[in-house]
């Protein structure tokens, strides 16, 4: 918590600190109360920690903080068919409430995790995120891996504009990739994004990158241009990122707002392993975009380490994620 609340000084107001240190505090002690279920390990993280944290930062200078956890190995013990309900009662403390949120919240719960499989242990992922001057999100990740085409289309309809639903269930077969998770971004006015995880099976990075510049937000090779800005000149043809990301991001009445395509690289796999070697990277962004950041101290914070690094454009912002976690003996076994 200490950690959490010296990485959230420098960016939230008190109000919105104090919101997502609360969520943060629930959420990370169920994450750590592996007694229940200490075998299975999360796949939240490669060696099974069941937190990460990020910062985010755009071509604005605007800086925000998110964190995800796996909370299912510290909730109490219950019977298979009991845990959707189980998770469905923990939304309700992570989630704002706004007008229908209960109805909604039912509906997404039970068609997401209608066809999961028990063995599974990976059904929900719960976490927070918020940035100054923007209301704190409740964050919910679903488990996508058994859901088919059709069965994915279904499962987004209540939710996603016609113009996304057109296009998103049919990405996988287009890049040889699938649907890891779908992630949906709540605040206190209702959903505000929609993310779709897909994890390619196939090392194409020229491919994957053509896909996203076929939409607007991306068409001008920005995409392209701000991840060898960050990793190096060639970088978007000779590796593969570890995931894309369709963000689709809502506005009033649920319609269309626009893409926010998103590329993710697994810094450990791509040899950045600390932060003293992520940070010049980061730098080198931030000086295109023309300023610094003076509060990312080149070692990082003591005791986590980097895990990811994501890119992303949108109509009004470029921006770039750092990931990071715990590191054991704190990680979950």
């Amino acid at each position: 918590m200490a950690f959490m609340e010296r990485l959230t000084a420098p960016v939230l107001d008190c109000e919105g600190r104090q919101e997502l240190l609360a969520k943060f505090d629930l959420l990370s002690g169920l994450a750590f109360n592996s007694r229940q279920d200490g075998s299975r390990q999360s796949q939240l993280c490669y060696d099974g920690t069941p937190i990460e944290m990020s910062v985010t930062l755009d071509d604005a200078a605007r800086v925000g903080v998110r964190f995800v956890a796996d909370v299912a190995g510290g909730l109490p013990p219950i019977e298979q068919e009991e845990r959707p309900q189980q998770f469905r009662r923990l939304a309700d403390l992570v989630v704002p409430a706004f007008p229908g949120s209960e109805e909604l919240l039912d509906r997404t719960f039970a068609l997401h995790l209608a066809g999961r499989l028990p063995a599974s242990r990976f059904l929900v992922w719960f976490g927070s995120g918020a940035a100054r001057g923007k209301k704190t999100l409740g964050k919910v990740y679903f488990n996508t891996e058994w859901l088919s085409p059709s069965a994915l289309r279904h499962t987004l309809e209540p939710h996603m504009p016609p113009e996304a639903l057109e296009i998103a269930p049919s990405l996988p077969a287009v890049t040889s990739s699938y649907y890891k998770c779908v992630a949906y971004d709540f605040d206190s006015d209702g959903l505000r994004n929609i993310k779709l995880y897909l994890q390619p099976r196939q090392e194409d990075p020229a491919s994957l990158f053509d896909l996203f510049e076929a939409f607007p937000e991306a068409r001008d090779g920005r995409l392209r241009s701000l991840f060898e800005i960050f990793f190096g000149k060639g970088s978007a043809s000779t590796g593969c990122p570890c995931a894309l990301v369709l963000g689709v991001k809502l506005g009033p009445g649920g319609s269309l707002a626009g893409f926010e395509p998103k590329v993710y690289v697994n810094l450990f796999n791509w040899g950045y392993r600390t932060f003293a070697e992520v940070g010049p990277l980061l730098h080198r962004l931030l000086d295109h975009w023309g300023y610094s950041a003076d509060f990312l101290n080149e070692r990082g914070p003591q005791g986590f380490e980097p895990t990811l690094a994501g890119i992303a454009v949108s109509a009004s912002r470029e921006g770039v994620a750092l990931y990071f976690k715990p590191i054991p003996p704190y990680a979950y076994r």
